[in-house]
């Protein structure tokens, strides 16, 4: 019984050895290198006039290839040509400084952990990134801002699409007025899952493009949408196969678009479906023949 008492000890220590050999390899809940990834031609060259109503957004950036929601990451998509709009997820810093990162807490991309929105954009500035389409290549990555990040979807001429994430009503009207200061109220697309952040918007601007995020497009959500005047941003994963609800969307007369396409056949789906903006991490637009 002895000596099974300590196989048992000896196995129970083994364990814990490897799970502190994976904790000081990968680090304490973090998640591994996101690898880059291999352009996918969307062929319109083959038939432009029947998409050429198609408009594919770079999600992230062009995070295929540079670290996602960095400057590098816009510049590429920027300099690829073919993205109708270049996305990104926002958030407020402490010190009211609207900055731009997927998650809302920093360790996916850094060396710190934490959440954003507890953080000066300064804080911010100070973190090491460590994650990301070849990361290793480029010397200045940062958090960057929302203006950084405007600058190089004008000098593009690149439709802004950001995803809200930080909801806090009383940050929403800085951020409008940041747009307004920065010129692009009339070209931006504003994107969230809340919902309650977004009729926020709507009643600043009537006008202002807007969209909900939703992984299933329901009839309610789209009476929902269309009594608020948004378009619908869908999961295109879940709609593959069946269409009809993305039909609705149209039907009721509100701009389509999903989220996120990186493979020619869920492309060729959404083509089919007639879905007007697809947003993605690799597929680029292959330049129309000129000849």
């Amino acid at each position: 019984m002895a000596k099974i008492k300590n196989i048992a000890k000896s196995i129970s220590l083994s364990l814990s050895a490897s799970a502190l050999a994976a904790e000081a390899m990968y680090g304490r809940f973090r998640v591994p290198v996101l690898k880059a990834r291999p352009l996918v031609e969307f062929e319109v060259a083959v038939d432009a006039k029947k998409y050429k109503d198609v408009h594919l957004t770079a999600h992230r950036g062009l995070s295929a290839i540079a670290p996602e929601n960095t400057l590098p990451a816009y510049e590429a998509a920027g300099k690829q040509g073919g993205f109708t709009a270049i996305e990104c997820d926002a958030y407020c810093t402490t010190d009211n400084v609207w900055v731009i990162m997927h998650d809302d807490d920093v360790k996916k991309m850094t060396d710190c952990e934490g959440k954003v929105t507890d953080f000066s954009y300064d804080e911010l500035l100070k973190m090491k990134f460590d994650n990301g389409a070849n990361y290793e290549d480029f010397d200045d990555l940062h958090v960057c801002t929302i203006k950084e990040y405007l600058d190089v979807c004008k000098k593009y001429n690149c439709r802004p699409q950001i995803e809200i994430k930080d909801g806090r009503i009383e940050k929403l009207k800085p951020f409008y007025e940041l747009l307004g200061q920065e010129g692009v109220l009339e070209n931006v697309i504003v994107i969230s899952f809340n919902f309650e952040a977004l009729k926020y918007l709507r009643s600043l601007d009537k006008d202002l493009e807007i969209w909900h995020i939703t992984n299933f497009v329901t009839k309610k959500e789209i009476e929902n949408c269309k009594q608020q005047n948004f378009g619908v941003n869908f999961n295109a994963g879940v709609y593959a196969r069946n269409q009809e609800d993305i039909k609705r969307i149209h039907e009721a007369g509100l701009v389509s678009s999903c989220w996120t396409v990186d493979t020619p056949k869920l492309l060729h789906s959404m083509l089919e479906a007639k879905v007007q903006y697809i947003t993605t991490n690799c597929i680029v637009r292959k330049p129309e023949n000129k000849n």
